[in-house]
C-alpha cells in the first residue's frame, strides 16, 4: 500500500491518460450499423417425394437447402443485383420461357449484371465482407428451418456530404436499404437458379440419353466377348500383357518363352566371347618355344593342372638359379634339375594345347546351342507377331467399351440429378421472409461499443498504474527513512528532524 500510495497522482494520471485515448478513439471512429432478415425454408407440401423409400428426412433436406443458399446469397451475381438496386438502377424482372431460357428484357439485364461484375470486382469484395448468413447454431451451423442475412454497413462521411445527409442517418438507410436490396436479389436469384435446374432436367429426361448409351454399352460389350470367345480364345492373357506394353511386370506364355530364350542367348553370347578370348590368348603362347610360354591369369585360374605345372616350373627355376652360379653344368644335380625343369616345360606346352582343344569344343557346343535357340526364338516371335493383330483388335474393343461405359456412368449420374431436380420441382422447399430488415437506431451503432471500449481501457489503465508505481519503486533510491539511512550508511543515526506542518511554527 505504501507504494501505491506513493504514486498514486502518477498511476491516476496514466489512468486518466487511457481512458480519455479510449474514449476519444470510440468518438472519432468509423461507425458500423446492423441489420438483419431472416428467411424460412420449408416444403411445398406435408410430404416430400424425395423422402419416399429413403432414410433422409424433410429436416435433412432442409439442412443441406440452406448450406446451398449461403453460396447464393455470397455470390457475385446476387451481390452485383443487390448493389445495382443500392444505386438505383431499374432492373427488369425476370421471365422464362417453357425451355427455362431468359427471354425478352430480362436478356438485357444480365449483360448488365455480368458487366457490374467485371468493373466492380473491388465493390463486391468489399459487400462480401459486410454481409453473412447464418443458423441459429452459428456461421458453419445448417441444422435449423431458418436463417439470417446479416448486413454490417459503415459510415461513410464523402458519400454522406455529397447526399447532403447526416452521416449515421446515411450509413443506417443504405445498410436497411442494401439488405432489402439482397433479399430480394437472393429470392429472385433462387427462383431462376430452379427454373434453370428443372427445366434442364426435364429436357435432359426427355432424351432418353441413358436408354441410348445402355444400349451403346451393351452392344460394346457383346462385341468385346464375341472377341474373346471367337478370336482370343486361350491367348486372351497373351494379349493383356502385350497391350500393357510393359512386360517386365507380368510375363506369360510365349512372352515369357521368348525373353527367356534372348536372355539364354545373350548368356551364351558372352561366354563365347569369353572362350575366344582365352583362346586367341593360349594359341598366342603356344607359337612361343616352351622357355617362353607365359600362362594367361584366365587361363591358370580355369585350368587347375596348368596352375600346377606352373609352380613346379617356377621351383625348378629357383633350384636352376640358385645352383648354376656354384656349380658347373656337369654337376649332376644341376643338369637333373634342368631337365626336369624342360620337361615340366613341355607338359605345361601339352597342357595348354589340351586346353585349347577344350576351348574348341566349348565354343561349338556354344555356337550350337546358340543356333538351336535362335531357331526356336524366331518361331516364338512369329507367334507373337501373329498375335499383333489380335492385340489391336484387343485394344480397339477395350476402347470402345470403356467409352461407351463411362459414357453410361456420367450419363447415369445426370439423370440421378436431374430426376432429384424434378422431384424437387414438383414439391420445392419455399424460402419465405420471416422478418424484413429493419432500420438501425443512428444512436446505437452495432460498433465500436462505446461502455465496452470505455471498460477495456480502464483495466488496461488499471494494470499499466500498478506496474509504473511497482517499477518506479523498485529504481527509487532516496532515503525515506531512519531505517533506509542506517541500512544504505552503514552507521547509526544520532539524531533526526520531524517534517513540520506550517501551523506548528508561530510568527510573532
Amino acid at each position: 500500500m505504501r507504494v501505491l500510495a506513493g504514486r498514486f497522482l502518477g498511476m491516476m494520471l496514466i489512468l486518466l491518460v487511457i481512458v480519455a485515448a479510449a474514449v476519444l478513439g470510440t468518438l472519432w471512429m468509423s461507425k458500423t450499423y446492423r441489420t438483419e432478415a431472416t428467411l424460412i425454408a420449408r416444403p411445398a407440401r406435408d410430404a416430400n417425394v424425395l423422402t419416399v423409400g429413403q432414410a433422409t428426412s424433410v429436416r435433412d433436406e432442409i439442412q443441406l437447402f440452406v448450406a446451398t443458399q449461403r453460396e447464393i446469397v455470397l455470390s457475385d451475381y446476387v451481390l452485383a443485383t443487390a448493389l445495382m438496386r443500392l444505386d438505383g438502377a431499374n432492373l427488369t424482372k425476370l421471365s422464362f420461357n417453357q425451355a427455362g431460357a431468359l427471354v425478352g428484357e430480362t436478356k438485357q439485364r444480365e449483360e448488365r449484371v455480368q458487366k457490374f461484375v467485371a468493373e466492380n470486382a473491388e465493390r463486391l469484395q468489399k459487400a462480401r465482407k459486410r454481409v453473412a448468413v447464418l443458423t441459429p447454431g452459428g456461421p458453419g451451423a445448417t441444422f435449423s428451418q431458418t436463417f439470417t442475412i446479416r448486413v454490417d454497413w459503415p459510415e461513410e462521411p464523402q458519400a454522406a456530404s455529397k447526399a447532403n445527409k447526416d452521416s449515421a442517418q446515411f450509413a443506417v438507410q443504405r445498410a436497411h436499404a442494401f439488405a432489402t436490396a439482397l433479399v430480394e436479389s437472393y429470392v429472385e436469384r433462387r427462383t431462376q437458379l430452379d427454373t434453370e435446374q428443372a427445366a434442364s432436367a426435364a429436357e435432359f429426361l426427355s432424351t432418353q440419353a441413358l436408354s441410348l448409351a445402355a444400349k451403346e454399352r451393351d452392344a460394346a460389350s457383346a462385341e468385346y466377348d464375341t472377341f474373346v470367345k471367337e478370336k482370343a480364345k486361350e491367348d486372351l492373357p497373351v494379349i493383356k500383357v502385350l497391350s500393357q506394353g510393359d512386360t517386365g511386370t507380368q510375363e506369360i506364355g510365349d512372352v515369357y518363352l521368348a525373353r527367356t530364350i534372348q536372355n539364354e542367348i545373350n548368356t551364351i553370347d558372352t561366354r563365347a566371347a569369353e572362350v575366344q578370348a582365352l583362346k586367341a590368348s593360349i594359341d598366342e603362347q603356344l607359337k612361343k618355344s616352351p622357355s617362353e610360354l607365359a600362362v594367361p591369369d584366365a587361363v591358370a585360374a580355369a585350368n587347375p593342372t596348368i596352375t600346377t605345372l606352373e609352380a613346379k616350373i617356377i621351383d625348378l627355376q629357383l633350384m636352376v638359379n640358385n645352383l648354376a652360379p656354384r656349380y658347373t653344368d656337369d654337376y649332376q644335380e644341376l643338369r637333373s634339375s634342368r631337365a626336369e625343369l624342360a620337361a615340366a616345360r613341355q607338359d605345361l606346352a601339352r597342357e595348354m594345347g589340351r586346353q585349347s582343344a577344350a576351348l574348341d569344343t566349348e565354343l561349338a557346343t556354344l555356337k550350337a546351342r546358340r543356333g538351336v535357340l535362335e531357331k526356336e526364338l524366331t518361331a516364338t516371335k512369329a507367334r507373337l507377331t501373329a498375335l499383333a493383330a489380335k492385340v489391336a483388335e484387343y485394344e480397339a474393343k477395350i476402347k470402345v467399351l470403356e467409352a461407351a461405359q463411362g459414357n453410361y456412368d456420367e450419363l447415369k449420374k445426370r439423370t440421378m440429378e436431374a430426376g432429384t431436380a424434378e422431384k424437387l420441382a414438383a414439391n420445392p422447399v419455399l424460402v419465405t421472409p420471416l422478418d424484413r430488415p429493419y432500420l438501425p437506431d443512428p444512436q446505437r451503432p452495432h460498433r465500436p461499443i462505446f461502455w465496452l471500449n470505455v471498460l477495456v481501457a480502464l483495466a488496461a489503465g488499471l494494470i499499466l498504474a500498478v506496474v509504473y508505481a511497482f517499477t518506479a519503486d523498485h529504481f527509487d533510491h532516496t532515503l525515506k527513512s531512519v531505517d533506509d539511512a542506517e541500512r544504505h550508511l552503514g552507521v547509526p543515526v544520532l539524531a533526526s528532524v520531524p517534517k513540520l506542518g506550517r501551523g506548528i511554527i508561530r510568527r510573532r
